[in-house]
């Protein structure tokens, strides 16, 4: 199995280092933070003229935005309320969810108004509908009364931010979050000239509009008449102002206020989002929001990436995070990962340049360097370019043995084992470990551990050392908290027991891994191991016949790991070609099985692809070709020219392939030679399901020889173990091999022993029966009612015979026999 979670164990290092150093520089909000230590030094006479200027200029964190606005309404609404009312109106864990909500409005990007109103609905309208219709009206009013309207609500901000004893005093505090946006807000308001406010009113309304029917659908009916004055001769949905009433205050037009076209153009910059289909809107973004918003969204790739933005939104985003805030090289690496999510490869290599340049600094330049390195070395490495990444990898070795970085070299020792497969490896995997575990590095050591597990072929000899490490790499999770990888653990426990034959061991782990609360802070976990996870329980149901399960199971992982938003879209992918192919070839549909192995030669190149052709190939008869395929296999491990993580359970199958060619050949002695080879791989590398399947067909050998004592023997010594570990298709097919061996050696028995016996294998041929129905495996079904209908012949049993011959008959009509094999000499 290959553990790629090494893929991020670099670019979270990367990460949290860049953000460390981000965090040592001096903040300065307006001014990006490549330029803050390139401004000269000012002379002292111009130092208060430069501060007024740069103090004017409203950087985006205190700007006076819609979305601010209506965040500022809300905040007035509740406080009021809760003046009104008393602190005690609601219960502690509605006031929470209330506080969290206005917090995120304050630091979160700005939002468009209609997903404003469905947050405010979700977290409102069960819990404190009063707040919600009061925010919904105060809005509806000023949106009607424009500049009017604004000098009111800011007004009211002035109330509340002011020193002197109010009704608010006890419930916000000018030191607070809520109360520092608000002098901030106050502060920019009361600076804007008319014009810019008259330009502002017209982005405000506009913005309102937007979502003007989501908010009708908020607003409370109208009972009395007073309610229905203020509402009823008003169309919230239009612009055109109601005719005042005599007791309203006479207000001006608000076409009186609007500036021409050349200075609504010119008064401000737009920095509202007004909505997701607006292109080309600025929006800016403080530094704080910034780093916010990558820190959230780079988490959400890593550990739920359905749940982070479209790779498309999110590079309009980060586009804008740059508009605001020239040269943040956390932005590029963003960028970069999001290009890994969807495979770009040229556009990744130039986000990751660009981070790394705008990364270093003078003191920590070379540090900075080796890491861009390191990052260079896993992209080609993502990308199956070997030579590249080692060749990265080694020259990240040499710069940090040049800078005595202990940590980057246990990095770069991590990717360069994962890079190499020679025969030293489990020698550099311990003294990896062991180094991990000298420098304090938990993660890097667990992540270890769990990669030597996996060497269960190199490991073959000591069993309970690939347990132990299992066992210390979650101690290690447990102790220090790493969230990332118990799913890791579980996963390669399966994988574990999986490569020693015990399948049941394989899904047990398989169902603890789906039921683990994974979940961080609300978020739930889809990473790498869920899907990998979900794709192993649909190949061991559909090993099992449960086909509408796994149609529902695949259906579940496209709906969580689609393939516009997950990189990891590709395994459930594989997985259901997997599917599809065996069940064309069960079923004996030629060209869509060829069609599905076209399809997943596709998505993944392995040599189990290759034995998957040769197998199409056997059952269509063409042998030559199909053992042109398994010799180039077979050659391939004999030369250690093998990709890598390639199992040897692919080699035992090409043998085994191989001595079916021979039997079908009329050459069984041949075939035995292959038999035992494959055998002795299974003996010494502990496959032990390989190696019951391997003696079904060295006895199945024997009955075609005669020797039908002797395979009656081997079958009932390895029918134990299939029956307890195997698929639906090994104990089918056991069974089935025990019948006709108990048959053929009942032929020297007595008459009554010999009836007891074909009564017994006539009973075993039915079980094998249902099991190759539930696996719609057609021809296999009629092998089995052709051999009971013979047995039933046999003990003159004519009734149970013709009820076999019938059912035979109706399926060779429905479901005629194309291929050239005959099963039934098979195994």
């Amino acid at each position: 199995m290959n553990c790629d979670k090494f893929n991020f164990t670099d670019l979270k290092y990367v990460l949290n280092h860049l953000t460390k150093k981000e965090a040592k520089m001096p903040t300065n909000e307006g001014v990006p933070p490549a330029a803050v230590g390139e401004l000269p030094q000012i002379p002292t006479s111009d130092r208060l003229a430069a501060s007024y200027t740069m103090n004017r200029m409203s950087s985006p964190s205190n700007e006076v935005t819609p979305h601010r606005v209506v965040t500022i309404s809300f905040i007035i609404d509740y406080v009021d309320k809760k003046a009104q009312d008393g602190m005690n109106l609601y219960p502690p864990s509605v006031r929470t969810k209330i506080a969290l909500h206005i917090l995120n409005m304050m630091m979160l990007t700005d939002q468009s108004f209609p997903s404003t109103i469905q947050a405010m609905r979700n977290l409102l309208e069960a819990d404190a509908a009063p707040i919600l219709s009061s925010w919904a009206k105060g809005l509806v009013r000023l949106k009607k009364k424009g500049i009017a309207g604004l000098n009111d609500l800011f007004m009211s901000v002035e109330k509340i931010i002011l020193e002197e004893p109010n009704i608010h005093q006890n419930l916000i505090s000018r030191k607070s979050l809520a109360g520092l946006l608000l002098r901030r807000l106050f502060l920019n308001f009361d600076r804007m000239s008319f014009s810019e406010v008259s330009s502002f009113e017209m982005k405000l309304s506009k913005y309102i509009q937007s979502g003007i029917h989501q908010l009708k659908e908020i607003l409370p009916e109208r009972k009395d008449e007073d309610a229905g004055n203020e509402t009823s001769g008003m169309d919230i949905s239009s612009d055109t102002e109601a005719t005042p009433q005599p007791d309203e205050t006479m207000e001006l037009p608000n076409s009186l206020f609007c500036p021409s076209p050349v200075n609504a153009s010119t008064a401000s910059i737009d920095t509202t989002h007004m909505s997701s289909q607006q292109q080309g809107t600025y929006r800016g973004m403080s530094r704080k929001q910034a780093d916010l918003f990558i820190a959230t969204q780079s988490n959400l790739i890593q550990t739920a990436e359905t749940h982070a933005l479209s790779p498309k939104m999110l590079q309009k985003e980060i586009n804008n995070i740059l508009k605001s805030n020239p040269g943040l090289s956390e932005a590029y690496f963003l960028s970069y990962l999001n290009s890994l999510r969807m495979g770009e490869f040229s556009q990744a290599v130039d986000n990751l340049h660009t981070a790394s340049a705008f990364a270093q600094t003078e003191e920590e330049g070379s540090q900075s360097f080796r890491y861009a390195v390191l990052n260079l070395g896993s992209l080609h490495a993502r990308f199956g370019h070997d030579s590249e990444a080692k060749s990265a990898v080694k020259e990240a070795i040499k710069i940090g043995q040049k800078d005595k970085d202990h940590i980057c070299l246990q990095h770069c020792l991590s990717w360069l084992i994962r890079e190499t497969s020679d025969d030293d490896t489990v020698a550099l995997h311990q003294r990896s470990i062991s180094r991990c575990e000298e420098l304090n590095l938990p993660y890097l050591a667990s992540l270890g551990m769990l990669h030597l597990a996996t060497k269960t072929e190199d490991l073959a000899d000591k069993p309970e050392y690939i347990l132990d490490l299992l066992t210390r790499s979650s101690v290690l999770n447990c102790k220090f908290n790493l969230h990332d990888l118990p799913g890791n653990s579980y996963l390669i426990r399966s994988e574990v027991w999986s490569c020693w034959g015990r399948q049941n061991m394989n899904q047990t782990l398989v169902q603890l891994l789906l039921r683990m609360n994974l979940n961080k802070d609300n978020v739930p976990y889809l990473g790498e191991p869920i899907v990998l996870g979900l794709c192993n329980m649909a190949l061991n149901l559909e090993n099992e016949g449960y086909r509408e399960i796994v149609d529902s199971i695949l259906a579940h992982c496209q709906a969580l790991f689609p393939s516009s938003l997950s990189q990891f879209s590709k395994f459930w992918k594989i997985t259901k070609q997997k599917i599809l192919y065996s069940r064309h070839l069960a079923g004996g549909d030629w060209v869509k099985a060829e069609s599905a192995l076209a399809n997943l030669s596709a998505l993944q190149t392995s040599l189990e692809i290759q034995l998957w052709k040769a197998e199409l190939n056997f059952r269509l008869g063409d042998m030559e070709l199909t053992r042109s395929i398994l010799t180039d296999i077979i050659e391939q491990f004999e030369k250690k020219d093998v990709p890598q993580n390639s199992s040897r359970d692919i080699l035992v199958r090409a043998f085994i392939l191989m001595s079916e060619i021979q039997v079908f050949s009329h050459h069984t002695g041949g075939a035995l030679q292959y038999l035992l080879k494959a055998k002795e791989i299974c003996e010494r590398y502990r496959m032990e399901l390989l190696h019951a399947i391997v003696c079904l067909h060295i006895a199945n050998n024997h009955l075609v020889l005669g020797s039908s004592k002797k395979a009656l023997l081997l079958v009932r010594r390895c029918l134990v173990f299939l029956l307890s570990h195997g698929s639906l298709r090994d104990r089918s097919r056991g069974l089935l091999l025990c019948a006709k061996c108990r048959i053929s050696a009942s032929a020297d028995l007595g008459e009554l022993e010999r009836r007891s016996d074909l009564l017994e294998g006539a009973t075993q041929v039915g079980h094998a029966r249902d099991g190759f129905l539930r696996l719609q495996d057609w021809d296999r079904v009629k092998d089995c009612l052709y051999l009971q209908a013979r047995i039933y012949h046999s003990l003159s049993l004519t009734l149970e015979r013709n009820m076999a011959a019938k059912e035979y008959k109706k399926f060779d009509e429905l479901y005629p026999s194309t291929g050239p094999v005959l099963q039934l000499v098979l195994l």
